[in-house]
């Protein structure tokens, strides 16, 4: 589980590279507040994690983070075919419900740590579950603004 949790660890850096290309290709407006806090804490997160929980119980994290990152990047691959394939790609919108879940299980999950003799140190457990609630906070935040935002006003134009 240690050598697991330190891929995990790695793997973090490699999402950087996210980062770069938004960069590279002009989209600079994508590097919101919540990617570079999500991308940035991730990295110490995950460290954490390495140092004092390289465990089983962070592997359901790994696992359902790994899941959710590997359907995102299967989209962003898809959407950087070119434009004829953008009609099929209509499910983004559950890219971002389906972090928010990953969160909330993962939420559940830590609060494991409270019971049963749980062998994590109890400040980890407690800042994990913090770090969560923030994360939960500003991705529903993005959903939100991104996806219903826009469609109260047509909703709200409709009615009159």
């Amino acid at each position: 589980m240690a050598i697991a949790s330190y891929l995990f660890h790695v793997s973090k850096y490699i999402d950087l590279l996210d980062t770069f290309f938004m960069v590279v290709r002009g989209n600079k407006h994508q590097i919101t507040v919540l990617h570079i806090f999500h991308h940035s804490s991730m990295i110490l997160n995950s460290w954490m994690g390495v140092r004092h929980a390289p465990t089983g119980h962070s592997f359901f994290i790994h696992l359902a983070n790994s899941f959710v990152h590997i359907s995102m990047y299967s989209y962003y691959f898809l959407s950087s075919l070119g434009t004829w394939i953008r009609p099929y790609l209509w499910w983004k919108p559950l890219l971002t419900q389906m972090q928010i879940i990953q969160f909330f299980f993962m939420f559940i999950h830590m609060m494991f740590g409270f019971y049963n003799d749980c062998p994590l140190p109890m400040p980890l457990v407690k800042t994990v579950l913090i770090y969560l609630i923030v994360l939960i906070c500003l991705f529903i935040n993005f959903y939100v603004q991104t996806y219903l935002k826009d469609s109260r006003k047509l909703l709200k134009n409709k009615e009159y």
